[in-house]
């Protein structure tokens, strides 16, 4: 139980602002795609950077920098949603032969899997643990260490990277039994590779599935339909179905957070022993509800860290350090010796704990994204990096939509 532990008023206070934002900002989106991603980001920002603030150690004055936060993401999505705009048909040209080349795409997908299975038994031979996987979390950082160290491993690693979005466009060209078994089957080989996958890996793949089922099956049917429209010169055709299929798509997307919902609370007791599991411990809850404020409990309390992260403000990385890591993404950070992703987050849970990444008993401590934004710019600032995150998020999708 909660036990007093949160206040019950600002839990309530957090949810109908974060509501009431949400509600906004996907009225005023016109894509599916957009509106999705809206409740993705502002959602996942409530859970993790919000609702913990109503643990009694956390300052309140934070709910209105969260209030803020979300809006400023918001805005950022806003903005990001209108980099790319959509282009003629015939400016496409490449992307469509590229997306139309079967022998290409599907030789690329061919690759991928080469190098997943490659990576099964290289560097070290994990086919015994397709049979008998042994979850357990305590070698994971050791593993990433080894496998940063072993260019051959890194390598493929990169490449397997470069050419996903071609192995995306081949997914996306199959039928939606054989897209949901080739998914399933890369997870698990990866996980039976790492000893290890994380419970919002496995969130992620239970909304892939769900919108891959939803979805995948009505452009199916559509594809089938043939039929056109014109105005004197002009085919509106595209544009009757595009109107048509985002307000049907719209609808599944609905259709789908419901079923993930349900499903997330069908999975609570399953997510809660496998957090134990992955530790190589044992759980048993006496009930649903201890279940469910356990696994509440281990995802909210994010804010506990954001007066640290106020003290520690530009000490782990500075905004111009973030700048030029972000620049550099599509540079082999390891090849080059550039800062990584890892490195805020290593160095911050290297601070806080005293014990360095790779000693034994070191464990990293995540500080949510408004917890990110206030290690870099301070609480007054934060808002920057809320703008900054939309932007990208929204430009990400423009560009892929």
């Amino acid at each position: 139980m909660l036990n007093g532990s949160y206040d019950i008023r600002i839990i309530a206070l957090i949810l109908i602002i974060a509501i009431v934002e949400i509600i906004v900002f996907v009225s005023n989106a016109k894509k599916w795609q957009e509106k999705l991603v809206i409740i993705l980001l502002l959602g996942g920002t409530t859970i993790y950077s919000g609702i913990g603030i109503s643990m009694p150690s956390v300052d309140k004055s934070y709910i209105l920098i969260f209030a803020l936060f979300l809006l400023f993401e918001g805005f950022g999505l806003h903005l990001g949603h209108h980099i790319f705009k959509e282009k003629e048909e015939q400016q496409l040209d490449y992307i469509s032969y590229i997306s139309n080349s079967k022998y290409l795409i599907s030789a690329m997908a061919i690759i991928y899997w080469i190098i997943t299975l490659i990576l099964l038994v290289y560097p070290e031979n994990h086919l015994s643990s397709l049979f008998s996987i042994r979850l357990d979390i305590t070698g994971v950082i050791e593993s990433r260490i080894s496998k940063r160290t072993n260019l051959v491993v890194y390598t493929l690693g990169l490449l397997s990277k470069i050419i996903s979005p071609f192995y995306c466009i081949y997914l996306s060209k199959q039928r939606k039994s054989k897209i949901i078994i080739l998914l399933l089957l890369e997870a698990y080989i990866n996980t039976a590779i790492d000893g290890y996958i994380g419970r919002t890996a496995i969130m992620m793949l239970l909304v892939e599935v769900i919108l891959i089922l939803l979805l995948i099956n009505s452009s199916e049917k559509n594809r089938k339909k043939k039929y056109k429209i014109t105005l004197g010169k002009h085919d509106l055709t595209r544009t009757g179905k595009d109107k048509s299929e985002n307000q049907k798509n719209t609808g599944r997307v609905k259709q789908a957070l419901v079923v993930f919902a349900v499903g997330f609370v069908i999975a609570i007791p399953f997510l809660v022993s496998y957090q134990f599991t992955r530790h190589g411990q044992s759980y048993s809850g006496t009930g649903f509800m201890d279940s469910f404020f356990l696994l509440f409990d281990s995802e909210i309390n994010y804010p506990k860290f954001y007066s640290t992260c106020e003290s520690l403000t530009g000490n782990v990385i500075s905004p111009i350090d973030y700048a030029y890591w972000f620049l550099t993404l599509p540079i082999p950070k390891e090849l080059f010796s550039l800062p990584s992703a890892t490195t805020i987050t290593y160095s911050f849970s290297s601070m806080v704990r005293g014990i360095s990444f790779g000693q034994q008993g070191f464990s990293v401590l995540l500080t949510s994204l408004m917890g990110e934004g206030i290690l870099l710019w301070g609480k007054s600032f934060c808002l920057i990096h809320a703008l900054f995150l939309g932007t990208v998020w929204g430009a990400i999708n423009s560009f892929l939509t």
